[in-house]
């Protein structure tokens, strides 16, 4: 079943929410890896209205948290 835009936009808010908790709880980047590639799933689908082929999901989460981060 797929995710409606609205329910992606909110599940990727969501995982941005997490991520700056467990930033601001000093958690390592190595546990955080599950997260990044999360909010890269959600990202992508967002940005190819869930069309997209999922290739090197968790490498797009990273450069998209870096972005976020500068």
């Amino acid at each position: 079943m797929a995710l409606t835009q609205m329910q992606i936009i909110q599940s990727l808010g969501e995982a941005v929410s997490w991520l700056e908790r467990e930033l601001s709880w000093d958690v390592p980047a190595t546990e955080l890896r599950h997260l990044t590639g999360r909010i890269g799933e959600f990202y992508r689908a967002l940005m190819t209205n869930s069309n997209g082929n999922p290739l090197n999901i968790r490498q797009l989460g990273s450069v998209l948290i870096k972005e976020l981060l500068n």
